[in-house]
């Protein structure tokens, strides 16, 4: 494996693609089961951007795990969805930003 790519500048922090490595998600947070922690933290990561399709289930559940490991953890609030609307609301306006994590946007 080749030492871990530092992201540009002008990349806004973001690794390129080039150095991006699949983990398999096994459980509702991504970390479990899995050697994620293990490859982020092996490649100098300590924040994370969190999207997927159940704000309510899988974001949270990741964005809990990665808090609790210490990462700095934002959420991507466009690329995430739940099949409550109302829910997904109120995680992104108010129970996220009350544990501290960063709401972005993708686009």
């Amino acid at each position: 494996m080749r030492p871990p790519s530092r992201p540009r500048p002008e990349s806004g922090g973001i690794l390129s693609s080039s150095c991006a490595r699949s983990c398999t998600k096994k459980r509702a947070s991504a970390f479990t089961g899995s050697d994620l922690d293990l490859v982020l933290r092996s490649s100098g990561v300590d924040t994370l951007v969190v999207a997927g399709v159940a704000t309510s289930a899988m974001v949270a559940a990741t964005a809990y795990d990665a808090a609790d490991r210490d990462f700095r953890v934002s959420v991507a609030s466009d690329v995430c969805a739940d099949p409550v609307d109302a829910v997904h609301e109120f995680l992104i306006g108010t129970l996220f930003p009350a544990r501290g994590f960063e709401i972005v946007t993708a686009g």
